[in-house]
């Protein structure tokens, strides 16, 4: 009865020493694969077998790119002149010409190249609507040019469909820039 009893605890000690090496890794530490007295996994990864030699795959690699973010322009409703005419000078103000002309600056007398040329040395249109009356949009626009200086216009726009079907624009002043 004895020997049988140390040949059991041989036994199991052989299997708990078995066990023991399937469930450590080469440097001791636990691994990834199921206890051998599981019946029943709640993890969605498959087991693997404690003697795979099947490497890990490798991450992907990391993409970085650099992307440019357009200046959104607000898109005016056709009901809305006021709305059309403030979008066609966002549109101006970032430089966006082809925007602008398609706000009806083709509406104006202007070749597209002429069109855009016209902006060159302006910095910043700065517009004040001052009356609406139908489709027609009263304006008084600040010019804030390159050297410094302002030029101030007067005018109005008629907006129909959602573009600036008609404008006129005169000035009536310009500011010298603040000297230091």
């Amino acid at each position: 009865m004895r020997a049988r009893f140390i040949a059991v605890v041989v036994v199991l000690g052989f299997s708990a020493g078995a066990c023991a090496s399937a469930t450590t890794g080469s440097a001791g530490q636990p691994s990834a694969s199921p206890s051998p007295t599981s019946t029943s996994s709640t993890s969605s990864t498959p087991s693997t077998s404690p003697h795979s030699t099947t490497p890990a795959p490798a991450p992907a690699p990391t993409v970085t790119q650099t992307v440019r973010v357009p200046v959104v322009v607000p898109t005016p409703t056709a009901q809305d002149p006021a709305a059309v005419v403030s979008a066609f000078y966002a549109a101006i103000n970032a430089q966006d010409y082809a925007t602008a002309w398609k706000l009806g600056g083709d509406n104006l007398g202007f070749t597209y190249s002429d069109f855009a040329a016209g902006f060159a040395g302006t910095a910043h249109d700065t517009l004040t609507i001052t009356g609406e009356q139908g489709n027609t949009v009263d304006i008084h626009l600040a010019a804030l040019q390159d050297d410094g200086s302002t030029k101030v216009y007067d005018g109005y726009y008629v907006v129909g469909n959602g573009q600036v079907v008609e404008g006129r624009l005169t000035q009536t002043g310009t500011i010298s820039p603040i000297s230091p």
